[in-house]
């Protein structure tokens, strides 16, 4: 899968179509994620996985 945001400028991200991603895998995606966002990577875990 292809995401893609308009937040902050384009940016893409692609996530394999697997039932179950590998630990590093997440992890690159979480850190890729962040860097766009100018978060570091707990303070997008926090915003994505809390209430």
């Amino acid at each position: 899968m292809r995401l893609t945001t308009q937040h902050g400028g384009e940016h893409h991200v692609t996530i394999p179509d697997h039932a179950d991603l590998r630990l590093g895998t997440l992890s690159n995606i979480l850190d890729n994620v962040a860097t766009h966002l100018g978060l570091d990577r707990a303070a997008l875990a926090s915003a994505l996985f809390t209430k």
